[in-house]
């Protein structure tokens, strides 16, 4: 009986030390040029949430990922990774009360997320996880090629006038 009580106890003790999964979040797609955020608040003792996002297309330049803090966290950690469970990039780390920010280049079309965990240790303890993107500059096409011909053909009959009068 007492080994069982000791066995028991040894399981539960396992437990109390690892993050516990609090919430998975859904926040969808980020939007081009546009962003997703989300406000969370840790329960007692150490938890982890879980925030899912998505990017669908390629032409994503950049992510930006920004977390805040309440003074109530300890040891507040985001961790972005791929679906499959890969971690992309360093993890992003705040001291107490203050945000910190990462930035993504090329992240390609797929499903995301990030782990937010710390230890709540005074009650409200919250954060915001805001997720920002820009989209890659588009290559100038024919008709953007025949502007830029034309101002810069403008630009030289100009400077050949102006000779021309300083000439006369």
């Amino acid at each position: 009986m007492i080994m069982k009580l000791i066995a028991a106890a040894a399981v539960l003790s396992g437990f109390a030390s690892s993050p516990v999964l609090a919430a998975t979040i859904n926040l969808g797609a980020i939007p081009v040029d546009g962003n997703l955020s989300y406000n969370g608040q840790l329960g007692n003792n150490n938890q982890s949430d879980r925030i899912n996002f998505s990017i669908v297309q390629d032409t994503l330049s950049t992510t930006y990922a920004v977390l805040n803090q309440s003074t109530n966290v300890t040891g507040l950690v985001a961790q972005l990774y791929t679906s499959g469970g890969v971690a992309t990039g360093a993890a992003l780390s705040t001291p107490e009360g203050s945000s910190t920010s990462a930035t993504y280049s090329g992240l390609l079309a797929g499903d995301y997320y990030y782990t937010v965990s710390g230890t709540n240790v005074q009650g409200n303890a919250q954060y915001t996880l805001g997720l920002f993107s820009s989209a890659a500059a588009p290559a100038p096409g024919p008709a953007g090629l025949a502007v830029f011909g034309v101002g810069a053909g403008m630009l030289a009959w100009q400077r050949r006038r102006k000779r021309r009068s300083a000439a006369s």
